[in-house]
């Protein structure tokens, strides 16, 4: 999960953890969980805003690094100081 957030803090994909992902836990084998991405089409600066049309050419480079943290799971991750 660590790698999953990581990567979406890469790409800027600022509405991954709140709808958009499938939670898969590997129950016959190792009983790990692991986010599989779904719906990445605001990332790379795109972001949704009410103001404008969804398919404007605007990049936001300003977002922040903790996408997600409205998410219980992505904000308890967020909370431990290992992983931040």
């Amino acid at each position: 999960m660590v790698n999953y957030l990581a990567t979406m803090i890469v790409t800027g994909n600022v509405d991954c953890c709140a709808k958009n992902y499938y939670l898969y836990r590997d129950s016959e084998g190792n009983g790990e969980w692991q986010f599989l991405p779904w719906d990445v089409d605001l990332s790379f600066g795109r972001n949704w805003t009410s103001a404008k049309t969804y398919f404007d050419d605007t990049m936001y480079y300003s977002n922040g690094l903790y996408v997600g943290s409205g998410n219980k799971l992505p904000a308890v991750l967020f909370g431990m100081p290992a992983i931040k």
